[in-house]
């Protein structure tokens, strides 16, 4: 993706990045405060990991065939996003009864010895 360069990245500076830090204590105060949640950023949170992996998997497989349909650099990392962020939250939701299931049986067979 170097030829895909966004627009707010030409007016960026090295001092921007570091003012742009300032943002984040603020941040924390103003939701702190009016105790704000955002569920779609909460499910993509609990969702990370499966997230990360369903990417290595795209990466590797199939993302090349979406690169021979699409020719447009930012359509294709948007549409890489998309796929990789809806089949890493339907991975958790799949996974986790399972898991839970597993760490219970788990914990059972622990208390028994």
């Amino acid at each position: 993706y170097t030829s895909a360069t966004p627009p707010i990245t030409i007016y960026w500076t090295g001092t921007s990045y570091i003012a742009s830090m300032y943002i984040v204590p603020i941040a924390f105060l103003l939701i702190a405060k009016t105790n704000i949640s955002f569920k779609p950023l909460e499910i993509l949170g609990k969702a990370s990991f499966e997230i990360f992996l369903v990417q290595m998997v795209w990466y590797m497989s199939g993302a090349g065939l979406l690169y021979k349909y699409i020719g447009n650099s930012v359509l294709q990392l948007v549409c890489c996003v998309v796929i990789c962020c809806i089949s890493g939250v339907v991975f958790n939701i799949i996974s986790e009864p399972i898991v839970k299931k597993i760490n219970s049986r788990i914990i059972t067979n622990n208390l028994k010895r």
